[in-house]
């Protein structure tokens, strides 16, 4: 439900905002602290950035093994998921840590067909921010707590501003510095999307989109995209340099394994002359015609070439293992690289969301600063504050000083009231939950 925002109104509308207004404070109220509250689902807001570790008890070494590849710094998607090397989308819809944590753990069990499930746990790193905006005296984004209140928002964004011209030439210059560091921001997040895509796609080069080439500062741009470059070229060397390095350790591997095998036949060849031979002195033994201290002679040289035997076959096996290794971690190698390239894909994208959003706050208020009513310090005024939530779509609501907010909201801050239009009960009962 979008409210208008216009400030030409009637006395007829006024007087419907200030009927309806009660019960929307209500409704706005109570469940926004039903999400900050209940089951733990909050935890897990679009845009919330989270720690997955996964660990698993390695009984061969007493202790715990860190599993590098699944663990790492996430961050929750729009449409309520989260991503998981192997797995894939788990959905967070309704979720909290510990339950994300459980499915994590089941889902790697199953896909890696484990005996017994490992060792899970998800923390929250981050929340998205809150935006204030409007007439505050210095609106911007700030970093979400559980329970921030309008009032707390509102004492971040500074207070109330007033009317003062070096204050106004001030906040010129602070906005205009804002909207050039969101510039240089999103050129130099959109250089490295470019990078990592290219490392992601197994590309050979990097191909640059237009706002980067076209960008007004030439210089800047151009020293950006050869910084990439060189990262790129480094990291596509160190990777030929891993795989050969497990090539030639497979080469060897191989090799050992082959040298192993022969010795092994021949210590086989050995112990069964030496068997037939024993076998024969046995009767000779028998009839006297041989001492039996050359039977016992031929009894420890086939139990020395029996222990060879054992050994030749376990160092076989040590050899196989670690072949195996290598080539798991040749074929992972490539994997790796491509799916941290995916990871750090998202998280530039959520800077580049982020520095959008700053980048028209900043805009709107340039345009805005000199049109803005605005009051000399110590003239009463009254504030009116709204806030757009994104609940499938922008949902503006009218809120006061003690409404809680959410991560991601926008709190917009006017001394001009807003206007509700005429509200029935089946409006209210579309609010979002």
């Amino acid at each position: 439900m979008f409210i208008d925002r216009s400030t030409n109104f009637t006395a007829a509308a006024w007087r419907r905002s200030r009927r309806y207004r009660g019960a929307l404070l209500a409704v706005v109220s109570f469940t926004s602290l039903c999400h900050l509250t209940g089951a733990g689902a909050a935890e897990l807001w679009p845009q919330t950035k989270v720690r997955l570790t996964v660990i698993q008890w390695v009984p061969l070494k007493g202790g715990y093994e860190r599993w590098d590849a699944f663990s790492g710094d996430f961050m929750i998607s729009d449409d309520d998921t989260m991503p998981v090397p192997v797995i894939g989308q788990i959905s967070t819809r309704d979720k909290n840590s510990e339950q994300m944590a459980l499915e994590v753990a089941t889902a790697l069990k199953e896909q890696l067909g484990l005996v017994t499930a490992p060792e899970t746990s998800i923390e929250i790193v981050s929340y998205p921010p809150v935006y204030v905006v409007g007439d505050v005296t210095s609106p911007g984004s700030f970093e979400f707590r559980q329970g921030m209140t309008v009032l707390q928002a509102l004492a971040l964004g500074g207070g109330e501003r007033q009317k003062q011209t070096a204050g106004m030439t001030a906040e010129r210059l602070r906005l205009a510095s804002q909207l050039r560091s969101a510039d240089d921001g999103l050129l130099l997040s959109r250089v490295r999307i470019a990078r990592l895509m290219a490392e992601a796609g197994g590309a050979q080069e990097i191909t640059f989109p237009k706002e980067v080439t076209g960008y007004p500062d030439a210089g800047m741009a151009q020293a950006a995209m050869k910084d990439e470059e060189s990262i790129f070229f480094a990291r596509q060397r160190e990777v030929v340099r891993q795989t050969e390095a497990l090539d030639d350790l497979i080469v060897l591997l191989n090799k050992e394994i082959e040298t192993l095998r022969i010795r092994l036949s021949d210590v086989e060849q050995f112990l069964t002359k030496a068997s037939e031979e024993l076998s024969g002195v046995q009767s000779l033994v028998e009839k006297g015609l041989v001492t039996a201290s050359r039977r016992s002679d031929l009894e420890r040289q086939i139990a020395d070439m029996r222990f060879d035997q054992l050994t030749q076959t376990t160092a076989i096996l040590r050899a196989q293992q670690a072949l195996s290794q290598a080539q798991r971690e040749a074929a992972q190698l490539e994997d790796s690289s491509q799916t941290q390239a995916a990871l750090a894909i998202q998280d530039e994208q959520a800077k580049i969301d982020q520095m959008l959003l700053q980048q028209w706050t900043s805009q709107r208020l340039l345009l805005d600063l000199d049109s803005d009513p605005v009051t000399t310090p110590g003239q009463p005024s009254g504030l009116h504050y709204s806030i757009v939530r994104q609940m499938g779509g922008a949902t503006e609501i009218i809120a006061d000083e003690t409404t809680m907010l959410l991560p991601g909201d926008v709190l917009k801050v006017s001394k001009t009231a807003a206007v509700v239009p005429e509200t029935t009960p089946d409006d209210l009962a579309q609010l979002p939950p």
